[in-house]
């Protein structure tokens, strides 16, 4: 086997995951994988599957790709990637929302190449119930109004309804007695911008 299926099966060992659950998380048939590794089929690793499957490993994409190079010992040429079929999974109780330590995956809900993450709510907030799964995307700047999660570096400020932003602060609120008043320095303001259900 050569490095790549090696890697795959390094960090599936490592992380618990399966070879059917990893080729679901791509978004390819339960034996993708196991064809891949074991039988060479297919050779490479399409762009999409190699992008999703470095973001569930926590791996470089660069490492799935292998040694192969055109003539001349020079690097292919980046190409711009479709988005990951999969985005990260965190539980708002982590309080971080940090690369490297999501809880899992979940299949991206449609072709967007600004979604950041996905959240687990565990407890009722605005819109949000307990087991709902909501979307983070940074592709467009919340409004009022509209449900947020408040990142500050990596740690969860606050995640609600953005009810007000005035000079240098902005309030969320999580439900109609429970607000909080956070400095806009460091603070990124992230829309919720779909909702699914557990």
């Amino acid at each position: 086997l050569d490095a790549p299926r090696l890697l795959v099966l390094r960090r599936a060992r490592e992380l618990g995951l399966s070879l059917k659950s990893l080729s679901q998380a791509v978004g390819r048939n339960d034996a993708y994988l196991h064809q891949w590794i074991h039988r060479g089929s297919p050779k490479k690793l399409p762009e999409q599957e190699r992008a999703a499957l470095s973001l569930v490993l926590q791996v470089p994409e660069d490492d799935l790709r292998g040694a192969v190079r055109p003539s001349g010992g020079m690097r292919p040429a980046p190409t711009l990637a479709q988005p990951a079929a999969v985005v990260p999974v965190f539980r708002d109780t982590d309080g971080r929302v940090e690369p490297g330590t999501a809880r899992g995956v979940v299949a991206r809900p449609g072709p967007s190449t600004t979604l950041l993450f996905a959240l687990w709510i565990s407890a009722p907030v605005g819109r949000l119930q307990a087991g709902d799964l909501a979307y983070v995307d940074e592709g467009q700047p919340p409004r009022l109004g509209d449900m947020v999660v408040a990142l500050r570096a990596h740690a969860i400020a606050g995640i609600g309804r953005l009810t007000a932003l005035a000079a240098g602060s902005a309030v969320v609120t999580r439900r109609e007695d429970d607000e909080v008043v956070l400095e806009l320095d460091g603070l990124r303001l992230l829309r919720v911008c779909l909702i699914g259900l557990a």
